[in-house]
């Protein structure tokens, strides 16, 4: 586990690099090809918040206070070349680092994002496809953009497509090389709003973010082709696909449908429905101490609110009957 700070990208010899600081204010450097897994201090993880945000309404943070809260503190005397993020929601300012956000754009990030520093990166990712119906979609043309991929990881076609025909996520993506020109990690925000799972310290009324999950993504601008149609919503994770979903990395992944009065528990209809898929996948022959469907909506509450297992309310028992349901 690294624990460091990405401060800037540059080139040592003919390879670019990224600059990163530890917690003792010592340098080092390694290929921006390991930037899906280096440069960011995953370690702290105390709060979580689910929040849907606007990214129109994100501004551009001073990076200090970050530094200082996530314990660089040592670092503060390094210039820090890459953008920090702060955006309020739910009575709460939060503050993001770039590189947290280009990870969860930019999928699969281990092969997507380092070569999003390059120039015209997009145009020689993409490939335009023209439908029956006249409509043009774009793909990824790369060695990694295979089918077998997808069961390693999140499909990267809706991603790929938003990229191509929405004008400010077009700009986002070239951001990134333009950027790093200065020596600088950072992007042009997209127009679109999110549904987004923060982990991080939370200190009163702030929190400042460790650990980042864009679920769902939703374009507000509209695409630049009369031939392109709009894409009405993307799903970052393949956990939140739903009907045919291929993987689920973490239960904080998961969308919970909500019923038009606003509530997540399931309905008589839906209950004939899921009991006996749930009754037969048991793996005990025991019965259920607490209803079951009780349990169940108690888990989903949970879920839908992105509160902590400990601290959210349910219908009956407590959070290890839930933990252990």
């Amino acid at each position: 586990m690294f624990v460091e700070l990405v401060v800037g990208v540059g080139f040592e010899g003919k390879e670019l690099c990224a600059y990163a600081v530890n917690r003792e204010g010592e340098g080092t450097h390694f290929p921006v090809a390991d930037l899906y897994r280096r440069g960011l201090d995953n370690t702290t993880r105390k709060s979580m918040s689910r929040i849907t945000t606007n990214f129109c309404e994100w501004s551009l943070a001073d990076p200090r206070e970050y530094l200082h809260e996530v314990g660089f503190s040592a670092s503060a005397s390094v210039a820090i070349n890459q953008h920090f993020f702060e955006f309020q929601a739910d009575g709460t300012r939060f503050v993001v680092p770039a590189l947290l956000l280009m990870r969860e754009i930019f999928r699969p990030a281990k092969f997507l994002l380092p070569m999003m520093f390059r120039p015209h990166a997009l145009e020689q990712l993409s490939k335009a496809e023209v439908l029956a119906s006249g409509e043009t979609v774009f793909t990824a043309e790369a060695s990694w953009a295979t089918p077998g991929r997808v069961k390693s990881y999140s499909d990267w076609g809706e991603t790929m497509n938003w990229m191509n025909i929405h004008p400010s996520a077009k700009e986002m993506a070239s951001s990134v090389h333009r950027y790093a020109l200065s020596g600088f990690v950072g992007l042009e925000l997209p127009m679109a709003t999110a549904q987004v799972v923060c982990r991080g310290i939370r200190i009163k009324k702030k929190m400042f973010v460790t650990s980042l999950t864009l679920t769902t993504l939703t374009p507000l601008d509209f695409p630049e082709s009369r031939f392109a149609k709009a894409l009405p919503l993307l799903h970052m994770h393949a956990g939140t696909l739903g009907k045919g979903e291929t993987r689920v990395t973490s239960a904080a992944n998961f969308v919970v449908p909500v019923h038009m009065n606003g509530t997540v528990e399931l309905t008589d209809y839906e209950w004939e429905l899921v009991e006996p898929v749930l009754m037969s996948n048991r793996k005990c022959n025991q019965p259920f101490t607490r209803s079951p469907r009780d349990l169940l909506d108690g888990i989903l509450g949970k879920l839908a609110s992105g509160k902590p297992w400990r601290t959210a309310p349910y219908k009956v028992g407590t959070y290890q009957n839930a933990v252990t349901a």
